[in-house]
């Protein structure tokens, strides 16, 4: 991840990171209508492709209303904003490697919200919440397909994507029924979504091998042990 990070920000465009600085800095310092006013501003000007983003940039205003900014939210928030004009305005040049990059910190904020608002009730609303978590992951994997290969047809794949989103609101499901605080649900929802989305990219680029899904796997399972250590025992 940390890789693609470098990838998909290098070089740095200091306007853009003004950008970005100014809306995070916005919502951390002084109040989150400020921060959507900021928002707004920068992602509707220049309004070019502003509609191809329109549900990115909707999954940040939501969070900047709905979620309590904290240092480490705010320097997330302000690498979204960074990414998706970056990707947006086609100035980053890596643009694949950091839609890629954004996906994730939307599903980021994605849960965040939906563990800080559904506060662990069982409801429709919960659910309703889950089935849009799904639908935008469909969505944002479609998308990260479409820009890494504009003539990459789905066909038959439409069905891996729509049961892979199954699996990630069943997932969603199952998180809500662990005894685990609001930070280790975020943690293991987005660990599971994230390696989800790396293995279905990889597997329609056709680039996924015996030998990935092997680093995978050594991946998930230590970072799966590191939440569960580092989860308070008196739960």
């Amino acid at each position: 991840m940390a890789e693609k990070l470098r990838s998909a920000l290098n070089p740095i465009h200091w306007f853009l990171l003004l950008k970005a600085v100014v809306v995070a800095g916005g919502w951390y310092f002084l109040s989150p209508t400020i921060a959507l006013i900021l928002l707004t501003l920068v992602y509707v000007i220049p309004p070019y492709r502003s509609g191809s983003f329109a549900l990115a940039f909707l999954v940040l205003f939501f969070t900047i209303g709905q979620t309590s900014p904290t240092f480490l939210f705010a320097i997330l928030m302000g690498l979204a904003v960074y990414t998706l004009l970056g990707v947006k305005n086609l100035i980053l040049i890596n643009r694949a490697t950091a839609y890629q990059v954004l996906v994730i910190l939307l599903l980021f904020f994605m849960w965040l919200t939906f563990f800080s608002t559904v506060g662990g009730f069982y409801s429709l609303s919960m659910l309703f919440s889950l089935i849009a978590i799904a639908v935008f992951f469909y969505y944002f994997t479609w998308r990260s397909i479409s820009i890494r290969d504009p003539n990459q047809t789905l066909g038959h794949r439409n069905l891996l994507l729509a049961v892979t989103s199954f699996l990630v609101l069943e997932w969603g499901l199952v998180v809500m029924f662990l005894p685990l605080p609001q930070y280790s649900q975020v943690a293991l929802a987005l660990l599971v979504t994230g390696f989800l989305l790396e293995i279905v990219l990889q597997y329609i680029s056709g680039q996924l091998t015996v030998k990935n899904l092997l680093v995978y796997f050594s991946m998930f399972f230590p970072l799966l042990v590191a939440v569960l250590v580092f989860t308070p025992k008196s739960i």
